[in-house]
């Protein structure tokens, strides 16, 4: 009976050394491999950050979002306020130009959306193979951050001036706070419900989480209708930055975008209905071919054995019942995204495959660690040495050369973004106009380099920048009339509707009423002649000034 007792007691210590063993890996990995994804990412984007605005990449409009978060302004539509607010107190952190510390903010968006991303993966890789050994989970699970990070479209992404990869960082801390808990408590359900606000007043990119979030904190909500009032609550308070527009368009700041000072303008802004028109407006068939271009261009941005390695890690997390629910949350974000993004017809709609490629980096983490492992019991059966380590040691090589296509072309495409041709060329276009000049520049890539010279570097304040497609909307027709630059006398009534909207037509006709009504000692100039201003004046290039004059 001792010895008997002596057996168990010792194999009950044996069981007791191997399960803090597994703790203490399971701690290991899920801290030190998250931290040094963190890391790698941020010393890659950093290396490779943009100096200042850009026009490459998608981010034409770097200047205009600069420029509103340096004087705490309103963006375009959907205003951004986190973003904003966000960037005025980065921007005045240091004496550096605001667009390159805009520039830094982002990098340290996207290197912490990657942390994130690894620490999440971590966990499905444990849940969807608990026996996995730790150099295995360790050396899968890192290839979540090559997958994600290096990526054309996020590492371009976390390099600009650009909203996007804050609303990730937030949406991956939502997921992670549903996730790597084993199950998902009161604080982590009210936490993310509040973040989930927060991402959604960066960008509503972060809408394409909203099935995933409700899939995630049901196990703690349940059927009982105070939690989900509590979780309703939260989210609703995370939207509280929202109040910013109205608050901020009743100063009339120096970037008003659609000067929301109204319910009505508020709705205009918040809800993207200046870019409305680009939503849907397709027949079933061109939907159903536009969701396959979408996936074939986000298919494009991984390897094929990452690609293949994410399709087998989706099939074990369904199959295995401790990761069924974080399995279904990743399918749910990868098909809203893929689906949606390809009802947006507009040029950025690209960028909003980000989050689907947040989720393949996920699944394709957890489909490295099976292929591993079936590649480790290999070995066993060969009876060779050290298997794990050995599998571990291929899955590391076969898993960096399947990125080296990807990094390649990200890199080339974040080379794009080196110039500071933007900056340097706005910079010398208002220096070179007379003083108390009015110049029409038409377009964004013409516009917001302008309004970023001038008010993100304080350039030539007496220049009047006036943004010519702008003027197809009221609100920034009656932002100009005000200007001291025009004779309020000389021009037209102003429309007396409230109405945010755009008329195309009215456009040109309200751009001829300003070059006329231009008061007394403020030449006009173009940067580009307009048919427009035929009528008003002859558009002759001055090579001295670099622009077009208007001369009547």
């Amino acid at each position: 009976m001792r010895k008997q007792s002596a057996v168990a007691t010792a194999s009950a210590h044996a069981e007791q050394r191997r399960r803090a063993t597994w703790a203490a890996q399971c701690i290991t990995i899920g801290v030190v491999v998250p931290a040094c994804a963190f890391v790698a990412a941020l010393i890659l984007y950093l290396t490779t950050l943009a100096p200042s605005i850009t026009l490459a990449n998608g981010a034409s409009d770097s200047g205009e979002l600069a420029s509103a978060a340096y004087t705490l302004g309103i963006a375009h539509p959907t205003g951004y306020p986190l973003y904003t607010v966000a960037g005025f107190v980065v921007t005045h952190l240091g004496r550096d130009e605001p667009a390159h510390l805009l520039n830094a903010f982002s990098a340290v968006m996207g290197a912490l959306c990657v942390g994130l991303v690894t620490l999440i993966a971590v966990t499905a890789a444990r849940r969807a193979r608990p026996g996995a050994a730790g150099a295995l989970v360790a050396a899968a699970t890192l290839g979540a951050p090559a997958v994600l990070a290096l990526c054309p479209f996020f590492w371009t992404e976390a390099t600009v001036v650009e909203t996007r990869t804050l609303a990730l960082a937030l949406d991956a801390a939502v997921l992670a706070l549903l996730v790597v808990p084993a199950w998902p408590g009161r604080r982590a359900a009210m936490a993310a419900s509040l973040l989930y606000g927060l991402a959604l007043c960066d960008h509503l990119l972060s809408l394409y989480l909203a099935p995933a979030v409700i899939v995630l904190v049901a196990p703690w909500a349940g059927w009982r209708a105070r939690r989900w009032l509590l979780l309703a609550v939260l989210f609703a308070a995370g939207l509280a930055p929202y109040l910013y527009l109205p608050l901020r368009a009743a100063t009339s700041p120096v970037a008003d975008w659609g000067h929301p000072d109204t319910l009505g303008r508020v709705l205009w802004v918040v809800t993207g209905a200046e870019y409305r028109y680009l939503m849907g407006g397709l027949d079933v068939a061109a939907q159903v071919s536009r969701v396959g271009d979408m996936f074939g261009l986000l298919a494009s941005q991984v390897s094929w054995p990452a690609l293949a390695a994410a399709t087998l890690g989706e099939g074990a997390l369904l199959a295995a019942a401790g990761a069924r629910r974080l399995g279904v949350a990743l399918a749910l974000i990868f098909v809203a995204d893929v689906v949606l993004t390809s009802a947006y017809q507009a040029p950025a709609a690209p960028a909003y495959l980000l989050l689907g490629l947040l989720c393949l980096s996920i699944a394709a983490a957890v489909g490295w660690l099976v292929a591993a492992v079936a590649v480790a019991r290999l070995l066993v059966r060969a009876r060779l040495t050290a298997p794990a380590a050995t599998a571990a040691m291929l899955l590391v090589v076969v898993a960096a050369a399947s990125e080296v296509g990807p990094a390649v072309a990200a890199g080339a495409a974040v080379d794009l973004a080196s110039s500071t041709a933007a900056r340097d060329g706005a910079v010398a276009a208002l220096r070179r106009l007379p003083h108390n000049a009015i110049i029409f520049a038409e377009g964004d890539e013409a516009s917001f380099p302008l309004w970023y010279a001038q008010r993100g570097l304080g350039v030539r304040p007496d220049v009047t920048i006036v943004a010519a497609a702008l003027l197809n909307f009221a609100w920034y027709d009656g932002q100009m009339r005000a200007l001291p630059a025009f004779d309020a006398s000389q021009l037209p009534p102003a429309d007396p509707t409230d109405d945010p909207t755009s008329d195309l037509g009215i456009g040109p006709v309200r751009e001829a009423a300003l070059a006329t009504a231009a008061a007394p000692g403020h030449p006009v100039y173009l940067v580009a002649p307009t048919p427009a201003l035929d009528s008003v004046c002859s558009q002759i290039f001055q090579p001295a000034r670099g622009a077009y004059a208007c001369v009547p």
